[in-house]
């Protein structure tokens, strides 16, 4: 249900690391030796030597995903949308707002959340409640469209370099949030950690019909172009991870932590397992987090909790 939040437990990645039971994405992040999206994990060629710090920092990245259902499009029972009942929302949002306070966001280090309402109103409710810990980073899709996507980040531990809205198609008005991030207690510690994160959040349109099936694969096709774009033009490096020697100044040691410890990606894919969406994201080379955390098969029977990508 979009009101639950997704959980997962322990993920095993690059040479035995493991993370702590948390929520959707944790990971034991390996200096620079692991390329992450959506908890979707891939070992990524060179830069394997520079471990002596791990023992230092806690690597690890908690991230959590959350439909919250904008109000714009919670239906009534007299018809209405719950954003024409401002009581009502307001409790609503009050109420969620506390969940993430007390229980949700106390765990994790960033939270990427889908249907949010871009209104004023509502964004500061939210915002006085969890501001003291986390900052809210938030985009708008285009048009008349009253929703959005945002990212929490704990404020003690993130910087934000750069941010962009990208559209996914002209049809659909689905956008992507991309968001390049620096871990400010992994740069205390120098080059041999890379303090970069490249952080996406996005919701694929629902396939009410079979057209919609179709649009959903163009989706998460310019998806993956955007997130190579963007890695492009704020990173040394290419979609497999290997630095462009030929970009690189004499400062070497410096320009290597602008090599991103991982990519995260997030969001509500309203996609099955074995969907086109879900082969896209596999075929790019990304693996699902649920199945490396419970090495389960994606052949799991419709309807099972890890059949929902």
């Amino acid at each position: 249900p979009r009101s639950t939040p997704l959980a997962t437990e322990s993920l095993r990645i690059w040479g035995g690391e493991r993370a702590d039971a948390m929520s959707a994405g944790t990971v034991k992040l390996p200096m620079r030796n692991a390329s992450i999206m959506r908890g979707l994990v891939r070992p990524r060629p060179g830069f394997s030597g520079a471990r002596t710090l791990a023992s230092e920092l806690d690597t690890r990245l908690r991230m959590g995903t959350f439909n919250v259902l904008a109000p714009v499009y919670k239906r009534m029972k007299d018809g209405n949308r719950e954003s024409q009942y401002p009581e009502v929302w307001r409790e609503r949002a009050t109420n969620m707002s506390t969940l993430l306070r007390d229980q949700l966001l106390p765990p994790l280090d960033a939270l990427c959340v889908q249907e949010w309402w871009c209104n004023e109103s509502y964004a500061e409710l939210v915002e006085e409640t969890v501001g003291d810990q986390f900052d809210v980073h938030s985009i708008k899709r285009p048009g008349t469209k009253q929703d959005g996507l945002a990212i929490f980040l704990r404020k003690d531990r993130f910087a934000v370099r750069a941010m962009q809205r990208e559209m996914l198609g002209t049809k659909g008005n689905r956008v992507a949030q991309l968001m390049l991030v620096e871990d400010l207690q992994a740069s205390s510690l120098g080059y041999n950690v890379s303090p970069y994160t490249v952080m996406v959040n996005t919701h694929l349109t629902f396939p009410h019909h079979h057209p919609e099936v179709a649009l959903q694969l163009r989706q998460a096709k310019a998806l993956t172009k955007a997130i190579k774009s963007f890695m492009a033009r704020h990173l040394w490096m290419n979609w497999d991870g290997l630095v462009d020697t030929r970009t690189l100044s004499p400062s070497f040691n410096e320009e290597l932590k602008r090599v991103p410890a991982g990519v995260v990606v997030c969001g509500d894919f309203n996609a099955e397992v074995g969907s086109d969406v879900w082969q896209h994201m596999v075929d790019s080379g990304l693996v699902d987090s649920y199945y490396a955390v419970h090495n389960e098969r994606p052949d799991a029977p419709a309807g099972s909790p890890c059949s929902k990508f």
